[in-house]
């Protein structure tokens, strides 16, 4: 079993990811750390209801008192008082094929109405709603900062704790290794003033750093969207690839290491997870080229992504739905031999 403790230099990642980040106007505007994004089919079932409140006791059983604030969907944001948190109501909700289930918690000391408005260290977000369109999956992202990532060890590895979970709720598909927290109030993300462009420079300098839209999810139910250093697809998945026999020979042909995960699949891109640098190309992305290549027939063909607009200013709209159209098809082909270029 993989352990980052051994085989990564921990201090280099360490420090790579430290500079991931960004500052705006005195809020953290977004910053990289680990991530773990599940997508699950039938969001008004109450089955992955439970799945989905599944994950938050888990993150709470993790994450402990550094979790300080919770929001359920459509309300206003809470003080954490008291562990555990008392998902009763919640469980409630998830028997209801006509209630909204949505929920998260994090982080952070700031006052609480600001604390959504920074990205925050701790963050799990689950969201699987009635008023959502039928195509659209349930999803959730769970957010750890590296520090703390790189201090457990076993069963509270990094790799353990992805590799459970995919193991324990059977997703559609999975993705786990480093990503981009941004504030949960995510509509707030200003791409006209200068927020967009320093999240959409990051995004073309650091291929390994997933960027997940939650607004977007809908688009996923049917395929992915990119991969990471942990790849999860489900047995469904695995048959409109060939099979497992055949996708299991293409990782060995590839030096992928894959596993059985009940019905499905788990491919690791490499010995562990890196942002990976355009600027320099002993940091490129090998292995996750490479799983790439076994799972593009699962790829969808578009997808939209609020944080990845190339802003100018003044701020044009219809600028701005044409560069942020071709900014989006780039970021999900960048792990391609001829992968779309960024926009200039």
């Amino acid at each position: 079993m993989p352990d980052l403790q051994t085989f990564c230099a921990v201090q280099e990642l360490r420090q790579q990811i430290a500079g991931i980040r960004a500052d705006f106007k005195d809020k953290r505007l977004f910053q990289a750390c680990f991530m773990i994004s599940m997508v699950f089919d039938e969001p008004k079932s109450p089955a992955t209801q439970a799945k989905l409140i599944d994950c938050l006791k888990l993150y709470q059983h993790w994450a402990g008192d550094e979790l300080t604030w919770w929001v359920a969907e459509g309300g206003r944001p809470k003080n954490l008082d008291k562990f555990p948190v008392d998902f009763s109501a919640l469980e409630a909700v998830s028997q209801d094929e006509n209630a909204a289930l949505g929920f998260a918690l994090g982080s952070g000391l700031q006052p609480l109405k600001d604390r959504l408005n920074h990205a925050q260290d701790f963050t799990v977000t689950a969201l699987a709603s009635s008023f959502m369109a039928e195509t659209s999956p349930a999803d959730m992202q769970m957010y750890f900062p590296v520090d703390w990532v790189l201090r457990q060890h076993d069963e509270w590895s990094f790799y353990s704790l992805a590799r459970g979970l995919m193991e324990r709720l059977h997703p559609l598909h999975a993705t786990a290794g480093l990503g981009l927290c941004i504030p949960q109030e995510g509509g707030h993300f200003r791409r006209d003033i200068g927020e967009g462009a320093l999240a959409y420079e990051m995004a073309k300098r650091h291929p390994g750093i997933e960027i997940c839209d939650s607004y977007t999810m809908q688009y996923f139910k049917t395929g992915i969207y990119s991969v990471n250093w942990l790849n999860f697809v489900c047995g469904a998945f695995v048959d409109r690839l060939g099979g497992r026999d055949l996708v299991k020979k293409q990782c060995e042909d590839l030096e992928l290491p894959c596993h059985v995960v009940g019905q499905g699949l788990l491919i690791e891109a490499g010995a562990g997870p890196a942002p990976g640098d355009t600027l320099d190309p002993a940091q490129e992305l090998i292995h996750y080229k490479r799983a790439m290549k076994v799972l593009k027939p699962l790829r969808v063909a578009r997808h939209s992504n609020r944080m990845l607009t190339r802003p100018k200013p003044g701020f044009d709209e219809n600028y701005d739905a044409r560069i942020s159209e071709q900014a989006c098809m780039a970021y999900l082909t960048r792990f391609d031999d001829s992968p779309i270029p960024y926009p200039v």
